[in-house]
Formats: structure tokens, C-alpha cells, sequence
């Protein structure tokens, strides 16, 4: 049992390290999150236009 809440806690805190990154780094984050819409959409076109 504490070999789950040793891997539980080091999600955590590795989770943590990326959010704060992502919110001091704001700007590379929504250039990513708007690549990744945009990537998005273009896959569904191309599923779209396959048929």
C-alpha cells in the first residue's frame, strides 16, 4: 500500500511542477492549446472529406 501512495504522491507533486510551469509560462501555453485546436480541426476535415 505504500508503494501506491509513494507513486499517488509523486503524480501529484509532478503535476504540480507542470501546472506551475504552464501558469508562469502562459504565453507557450496557449500557443499549444491553440495549435492543438487547430490540429484538431484539421483532423476532423480530413476524416470528413475521406469518405
Amino acid at each position: 500500500m505504500e508503494l501506491i501512495g509513494t507513486f499517488a504522491g509523486r503524480f501529484v507533486w509532478e503535476f504540480k511542477l507542470l501546472l506551475d510551469w504552464a501558469i508562469r509560462n502562459w504565453f507557450f501555453t496557449m500557443l499549444v492549446l491553440v495549435v492543438l485546436v487547430y490540429w484538431a480541426g484539421r483532423q476532423r476535415d480530413r476524416k470528413r472529406h475521406r469518405l
